[in-house]
């Protein structure tokens, strides 16, 4: 699987609409998440988890992850993920969004 983009808003750190085009970052073919505590590193990978599987693994429960995933300031959240995968030998893209 290789991330194409990711918008989320309203979850964790992200109360305002964010979004990260992954297409610059994998120019180079490697990329990394950094930042201090807090600035939101384990969010950008909590919302393609919850994109592609509906849940936060990390979140043990449905009360968990309404809680702990929705930013206190919004009344909503919402994750709109992009990628590929190679399927028959074919490069496909997919959107999910949540």
């Amino acid at each position: 699987m290789k991330p194409v983009y990711l918008e989320l808003c309203g979850v964790n750190s992200f109360s305002e609409r964010a979004e990260i085009d992954f297409r610059s970052l994998l120019e180079y073919g490697i990329f990394g998440i950094f930042g201090d505590t807090g600035s939101g590193k384990s969010t950008i990978l909590d919302c393609i988890c919850f994109a592609l599987y509906g849940k936060v693994s990390r979140l043990d429960s449905k009360e968990a992850v309404i809680v702990n995933f929705i930013n206190y300031h919004s009344d909503r959240a919402y994750v709109n993920f992009e990628f590929e995968i190679m399927y028959d030998g074919k490069r496909r893209t997919y959107r999910v969004e949540r």
